[in-house]
């Protein structure tokens, strides 16, 4: 049996820790997240168990001897991008909208773990992090979309409504709907978010087109 890989939100924000729950299960289908509302609710689990932190900028610095010993495996959650900059180490903005935060989860995956500032951030880095993208590749490994799936895939997560899908592709609305249904049922996935991430992945779309 394979062990599970399970990442850790530790955010004493229920509203920020179950959106990120979400955006990560949707980024890694494959991975188990767990929340905890504090340092105390992680002690009491398996503290050094997890592949990756995800930490609220408050309880880091309240633990920080703790969570620097967690080195690479530690991303820092704080608002608005004046911390992020001004913290110098890794971190995530999860103030920004659900769009954004999935551009710079990616952006962060894609660059090796570079920050916007041109900084090494080992976070997305590493052993560790390479197994979760293995087990993330070979969960989202694309099943046999056809290329006019691909082309309605790709308009859809570029943020076109299906009318305007419809007049690009010299096809009907019915039809794109048609297609929308059958790419949701081939790949399991039926938020946009998780689209998003399917076909960036799968290099269907750049992750600046959308």
């Amino acid at each position: 049996m394979k062990d599970e890989i399970e990442l850790a939100v530790i955010d004493a924000n229920t509203l920020a820790c179950v959106g990120l729950k979400s955006l990560l299960h949707d980024l890694l289908p494959d991975v188990v997240v767990r929340c905890f509302r504090s340092y105390a609710e992680l002690m009491q689990d398996t503290p050094f168990g997890f592949v990756h932190y995800f930490v609220s900028s408050n309880i880091y610095f309240s633990q920080v001897n703790f969570f620097r010993q967690l080195g690479h495996r530690v991303v820092l959650l704080v608002q608005g991008p004046e911390q992020a900059r001004a913290l110098g180490v890794p971190a995530l903005d999860i103030s920004q909208d659900e769009h954004s935060l999935i551009q710079q989860v990616l952006l962060l995956r894609q660059m090796g773990g570079r920050s916007g500032e041109g900084r090494a951030t080992e976070s997305f880095h590493g052993p560790s992090f390479a197994h979760v993208r293995r087990h993330d590749a070979d969960a989202l490994r694309q099943p046999d979309l056809s290329p006019r799936e691909i082309e309605v895939l790709a308009l859809v997560v570029k943020g076109f409504i299906n009318k305007e899908i419809a007049e690009q592709l010299h096809i009907s609305s019915t039809t794109v709907i048609t297609h929308r249904k059958n790419i949701q049922e081939k790949t399991g996935i039926h938020t946009l978010s998780g689209l998003t991430v399917y076909a960036i992945l799968n290099e269907y779309v750049r992750l600046e087109e959308v």
